[in-house]
This record gives structure tokens, C-alpha cells and sequence, in this order.
């Protein structure tokens, strides 16, 4: 009986790998560099980058040369209001320089001499409470932003954010996706196309297979189907790495197989991952099932 049972098992674990690569080490926490993406993003239409991530959103979109704008989108509050904040500082920063001191002072009265210059003692108090707002959640230690001490990503993001081309909004893929459709409507109707979605590490999260489907089928109507990609990210073989996905590949049930195969460690074979690995840029609809 023991060896039946044992027999069973191994069929079942054969078969649901069958079309997967050999299992990997678990996924990390921990984000990709952003410059890995571009092997996956080559070819991409011009449009607007999506992104569930901040700083990592912000380089993402610098660093892609089809970005025209750029969309935070996210269900957390704060992550809401640092993405704001962040656009006014890149709204007045005119250098780099500029952006890298404002974003890392010390003290209060650097934003407050910057921002609320020539403005009302009412401002410069509000100022004052951005800036003790902001140094609670920066992580000081984080390298995510460095990019943008290049002046060229730099004056694109500067440029971008005088134009009103970053935006955030708050969104819930779980229960409210017809507010998403809202956006993708929007977009649509303003002649943009979604170029890249960047979900992050969307699928660790509680139901993160349904946020996952619910973030592409929400924002489906702004997606270029053959050409938009989809990212995600995690760790494989203690390699960081970008998923790239094509859209019309989030048939229903797509996401929660998806979501299975990642949370057991495994890589499915039919995805293209970052430059690390052998890879070539990835567009059209997955060849096989996962």
C-alpha cells in the first residue's frame, strides 16, 4: 500500500512539471535591477510604463526609451502619497544634483527653503510636514533611485514631471476592476497604449494570482495584446530576474497556475526571463500551457 501511494505521488508531481523547467530555488523579496528588463522591453509600443512599484517604476519608465508617461498604480496609501511626493520633487529639482540632495536631506528646512520659498507661513509649515512624513518612509539606504543621477534619465523624468506625465492613482485589482477598465478606457480614448505593466512582485502577495488577473484583465482594453509586455519579478538559482509575459496569455485560471508553478520554486519553460539567462525578447502568445 505504502508503495502505491508513493507510486501516485511521484506520477502526480511528474506530471504537474512536465511542461517546466528543472525547480528552481524559492522567489525573493528582493527587486531586479531595472536596466534587466530592456532585453524583454525591446520592441515594445510606445506608451505609457505601468507600475505597481515606486523607485523601481520610475527608473523602469527612465530607462525604457518608448515611455511617453508614467502610472503608478497601487492599493497602499502610502505608497500613493511618497509616488507624489517624489513628482514634485522631480517637478522642481532641475538637476540631478538638485533631485539627490532634496530627496536625502536632514533636515526640514532644506525642503522648506526649496519648496516653500516666497509662499505663506501656512505652506511652509504643510512643507514641513511632507518633508517629516517623507523621512519616516525613505529608505535612506536603498539604491533603487541611483540611476537617475545620470542627467540624461534624469532631465527625461524632470521633463515628464513638469508635463504632468506621471501620475498615481490608488486602484484595487482584487474589488474594484471596473474602475481599472476606468483608466484603460481613459488611456485609450487619449490615443495611449499601455507599453509595459510591471507588476512587481504581485504574485507573493495575499491572493496574488487574482491581483494578478485582475491588474491585466483590468487594463486589458489599454494593452497592445502582441506587443504590450507583462513583468514580474522574483529570484531563480539566487539569480534576481524579470518574467516577461505576453497579455493575451491571461486566459482564465492563467495567473493561479501561474502563481502555483512560482510559488513552488519552479520556472515555466515557455517564459522569457532577464538578460542573465539566454533569453531573447518576447512577444505573442505562449506556445504552451503552463
Amino acid at each position: 500500500m505504502l508503495w502505491l501511494l508513493l507510486f501516485t505521488w511521484v506520477q502526480a508531481s511528474y506530471a504537474d512539471r512536465k511542461d517546466l523547467d528543472t525547480p528552481t530555488s524559492h522567489f525573493s523579496y528582493a527587486s531586479p535591477s531595472p536596466s534587466e528588463m530592456l532585453p524583454l522591453v525591446t520592441g515594445t509600443p510606445s506608451g505609457v510604463f505601468v507600475s505597481v512599484e515606486s523607485d523601481r517604476g520610475l527608473v523602469g519608465a527612465a530607462l525604457h526609451a518608448a515611455t511617453t508617461d508614467l502610472l503608478f498604480l497601487d492599493t497602499d496609501d502610502a505608497s500613493q502619497r511618497f509616488n507624489r511626493i517624489n513628482v514634485e520633487l522631480l517637478a522642481h529639482a532641475a538637476t540631478p544634483e538638485e533631485y539627490q540632495r532634496l530627496r536625502y536631506a536632514k533636515e526640514s528646512e532644506t525642503w522648506v527653503e526649496a519648496l516653500g520659498k516666497g509662499k505663506t507661513e501656512f505652506v511652509r509649515q504643510a512643507v514641513a510636514e511632507k518633508f517629516k512624513w517623507w523621512s519616516k518612509h525613505l529608505d535612506r539606504s536603498s539604491k533603487e533611485a541611483d540611476p537617475l543621477r545620470d542627467p540624461a534619465l534624469y532631465s527625461k523624468m524632470h521633463k515628464m514631471a513638469l508635463d504632468g506625465r506621471i501620475r498615481s492613482r490608488q486602484m484595487d485589482p482584487l474589488n474594484n476592476v471596473a474602475e481599472l477598465r476606468k483608466v484603460a478606457d481613459q488611456l485609450s480614448s487619449s490615443g495611449k497604449k499601455i507599453s509595459v505593466l510591471d507588476l512587481g512582485r504581485q504574485w507573493s502577495f495575499h491572493q496574488g494570482d487574482k491581483r494578478i488577473q485582475g491588474w491585466v484583465e483590468g487594463l486589458r482594453h489599454a494593452l497592445d495584446s502582441d506587443r504590450s509586455v507583462v513583468l514580474l519579478n522574483g529570484q531563480f538559482n539566487d539569480v534576481y530576474e524579470y518574467v516577461a509575459i505576453s497579455p493575451q496569455s491571461f486566459e482564465e485560471g492563467y495567473a493561479s497556475r501561474l502563481v502555483h508553478h512560482f510559488s513552488a520554486g519552479v520556472i515555466p519553460k515557455n517564459l522569457r526571463t532577464s538578460a542573465r539567462l539566454s533569453c531573447s525578447p518576447f512577444f505573442g502568445s505562449l506556445p504552451e500551457q503552463i
